[in-house]
C-alpha cells in the first residue's frame, strides 16, 4: 500500500597528471576498485523528496519512496518488460516452469557480485529471500511460496504451494523478493537498513541526518557502467523551496508533483515532464460491516451523492483523473464497465429505502498531511450534506494510526488508497484489496463469488480466460460498493532540461539513473 512520504554531495578529485601511463593505470583502477569516487566527473544527478526517514532494507520497506531507491541498490531475479507482459533477465539469465505449474527454475548469470565483493550465487540469494519472507509472512506477494531449494551454485527451484499464474510478475515487484548480500546480512543484522549491500548498479556512500542520501556506482556493476556516477536524495521540507532549488541547481530532478505546482514550476523556464500511467487508486472506504454501512444500499447512496468529477478536475489540477473502478486503467480495461455517476435525487431514494430518510452522523477518517486535500474533504462533506449525511472529520497525522483506525470494528468511513505492488496482472491488486482472508482488506469487505473468483484467476494460465474472471469480479465489487473510488494519481516527474536529455524510465515508474543521458 501506497504510504506517499518522501539526500548532494560534491568531491573533487584533481587529476594532476594525465600522461598514458597515468591513465592505463587509471582505467585498471577503475574497474577493479568498487565504491572508489573519481568524482572529477560531472556525471552527477541530486533528486529532491519529502522529508522522509529512509530504510533501505528490501525485507522492511515501507514507503514507494524506499521502494525507488531500493530498486537502484538490490536486483531481483527477473524483470519486466516495457510492455507489462513479458519478463527481462534479472539475477537469472533464465528460468522454466514445470507442467504442474508449481515449481519455478532459475539459472543465475555466472560472475555477478554483491557491492562487498561476494558472490551472487544461490546460498546467497536462497538465505536472503527467505528472510525477507519471513519478516513479511502477512505479504500475498510470498503467500503462495512452499519452498526454495539450491540445486546447484546457480539454479535454485522455488516450489509453490498451488499454481499461482502471475507468479513471475510478483517477482518483477519493487516490493519483491530481493538479492542482498548473506555476508552484509550476517555482519549488519537489524542494521541492515543502515548499511545496505546489493549487486545493483549503485551502492550506498552516506546518509547524512535524514537530510541527504548518496549512492555512488557500483564499479562492477555487469554489462555497462552507470552513465551518472553519484546521485543525490535531497530533502527539503516543503514545497515553497523547489523553485530555488531548481533555479540554484541544488535539484535536477523531482517525484509525484501536486498539480497545483505544476504551472508554478514551468513559469521557471528549465523544467519538462514526463507523466507516468496512473498505478494506485484513492478512495472513500467503508467499513462494510459496520451500521449503517453494512447495507449496500447506504454505501451506494454515498457514491451517488457525491459529485466525484467536479472534486477530481476543481482540486487537483489535472495530476488525477477520475476512477471508474477500484483498478488503475494500466491494469484493467473497463470498456463498459463503470461505477455510477452524480445522482443526488437516486441517493436520496435509497437512503429512504434503507430506513434512513432523515440521513445519518458517521465518522470519516482521514490522513492530515496536504491542504489540497483537506479542501476536498470539506467538499465531500459538503456533498453527503445534501443528502442529509453528516460527516464528523477526523483527522490521524500517521499512517500508522489511521490503518489501526480503519482496522477497528467500530470504523465507519475513511479516506484511503491502494497502490498497485505488481504491474503486469491485476491480481495481486485485487486478491490484497477484496478477498476476505487478505490481512490488507481494510474495506472489511466479504463477498464468497469474488473470493471464489479471486482464487480461480491466480490459477488460470489463459490469459483471456483470467481476464474474464477479473472482469466478472470488478462487476461485483462495483454492484457491492464497499468504496468509492474517488481517481488515480497521475504521477510526473519534473527534471532540469537544460542538463537532462533523456530521462528512462521501467515500467514501475522508476528512474533508471544508470541510464540517464546528459546534456
Amino acid at each position: 500500500m501506497y504510504r506517499i512520504k518522501r539526500l548532494v554531495e560534491n568531491f573533487d578529485l584533481k587529476l594532476l597528471y594525465s600522461g598514458p601511463s597515468f591513465a592505463v593505470l587509471f582505467y585498471v583502477i577503475l574497474f577493479f576498485c568498487s565504491g572508489c569516487d573519481f568524482s572529477g566527473s560531472n556525471n552527477k544527478i541530486s533528486e529532491g523528496i519529502e522529508s522522509v526517514i529512509f530504510n533501505l532494507d528490501p525485507a522492511t520497506i515501507k514507503t514507494p519512496e524506499d521502494n525507488r531507491i531500493v530498486s537502484l541498490i538490490y536486483e531481483p531475479l527477473v524483470g519486466l518488460s516495457d510492455d507489462y507482459k513479458t519478463f527481462e533477465p534479472g539475477l537469472a539469465e533464465k528460468w522454466s516452469v514445470s507442467s504442474d505449474q508449481r515449481s519455478y527454475f532459475f539459472s543465475l548469470k555466472p560472475g555477478i557480485f554483491f557491492q562487498d565483493n561476494s558472490p551472487v550465487n544461490t546460498e546467497a540469494l536462497v538465505f536472503a529471500f527467505q528472510r525477507q519472507m519471513r519478516l513479511n509472512l502477512d505479504s500475498p506477494l510470498f503467500s503462495m511460496i512452499d519452498s526454495i531449494h539450491i540445486i546447484d551454485s546457480l539454479t535454485m527451484r522455488f516450489t509453490l504451494k498451488y499454481p499461482y499464474t502471475p507468479f513471475l510478475y510478483t517477482l518483477t515487484s519493487p516490493v519483491g523478493l530481493k538479492g542482498v548480500s548473506k555476508k552484509a546480512i550476517l555482519k549488519y543484522g537489524d542494521k541492515l537498513a543502515e548499511h545496505p549491500v546489493g549487486s545493483g548498479p549503485y551502492m550506498f556512500k552516506k546518509l547524512d541526518d535524514n537530510s541527504e542520501l548518496v549512492l555512488t556506482k557500483f564499479e562492477l556493476y555487469p554489462n555497462h557502467l552507470p552513465n551518472i556516477d553519484q546521485i543525490s536524495f535531497k530533502v527539503y521540507s516543503d514545497y515553497s523551496e523547489i523553485s530555488n532549488y531548481f533555479k540554484e541547481s541544488k535539484i535536477d530532478l523531482l517525484y509525484l508533483i501536486p498539480g497545483f505546482y505544476i504551472d508554478r514550476l514551468k513559469w521557471l523556464g528549465v523544467v519538462d515532464y514526463q507523466v507516468l500511467p496512473a498505478t494506485s487508486t484513492v478512495m472513500i472506504g467503508f467499513n462494510s460491516q459496520s451500521p449503517p454501512f453494512h447495507l449496500p444500499e447506504v454505501r451506494r447512496a454515498v457514491l451517488l451523492a457525491i459529485n466525484r468529477e467536479k472534486l477530481v478536475y476543481n482540486f487537483l489540477r489535472g495530476n488525477s483523473i477520475p476512477a471508474k473502478g477500484p483498478l488503475p486503467p494500466v491494469l484493467f480495461n473497463y470498456r463498459e464497465i463503470t461505477q455510477p455517476g452524480y445522482n443526488p435525487e437516486k441517493a436520496a431514494e435509497l437512503l429512504a429505502k434503507a430506513g434512513y430518510p432523515h440521513g445519518f452522523r458517521a465518522s470519516f477518517y482521514y490522513l492530515d498531511r496536504y491542504r489540497a486535500r483537506n479542501t476536498i474533504f470539506e467538499a465531500i462533506k459538503n456533498d453527503l450534506e445534501k443528502a442529509g449525511i453528516k460527516l464528523n472529520l477526523i483527522p490521524f497525522y500517521s499512517w500508522e494510526e489511521l490503518e489501526a483506525a480503519c482496522r477497528s470494528d467500530t470504523s465507519q468511513v475513511y479516506w484511503t488508497a491502494w497502490g498497485t505492488d505488481v504491474l503486469g496482472d491485476p491480481e495481486n491488486f485485487l486478491y490484497s484489496l477484496f478477498h476476505s482472508s487478505s490481512p490488507h482488506n481494510l474495506l472489511h469487505f466479504r463477498n464468497n463469488a469474488v473470493d471464489r473468483l479471486l482464487e480461480e484467476a491466480r490459477r488460470e494460465p489463459d490469459r483471456q480466460l483470467r481476464e474474464e474472471l477479473y472482469r466478472q469480479i470488478v462487476e461485483l465489487v462495483l454492484r457491492d460498493v464497499p468504496a468509492v473510488f474517488m481517481y488515480h494519481v497521475i504521477p510526473v516527474y519534473a527534471y532540469n532540461r537544460n542538463k537532462i536529455e533523456k530521462l528512462p524510465l521501467d515500467p514501475y515508474g522508476h528512474v533508471q539513473y544508470q541510464n540517464i543521458v546528459l546534456r
